[in-house]
């Protein structure tokens, strides 16, 4: 899951969005309870919204919410 993660936050750096996408769901399929779960999921929202898909941008952040109520990224979650 975390060199998922990572391929996918590097993805979002070059702009690459749908590899991108595909990296952090990698990440959240092969463990989704992990350690950076919920960072993974607010990118997830972020490479979604990038692709002009606002409503599965908008259903990551409702999982981020729900499934990590205490998470870190709560605000920019709630944010964004």
């Amino acid at each position: 899951a975390e060199a998922q993660h990572l391929i996918g936050r590097c993805r979002i750096d070059l702009k690459e969005f749908a590899p991108a996408l595909d990296a952090l769901q990698a990440a959240l399929k092969a463990k989704p309870d992990w350690r950076q779960a919920d960072e993974s999921l607010l990118l997830a929202a972020f490479a979604l919204g990038q692709l002009q898909k606002p409503a599965d941008a908008q259903a990551r952040l409702r999982e981020l919410l729900d499934k990590f109520p205490q998470s870190a990224h709560l605000p920019e979650a709630r944010y964004r």
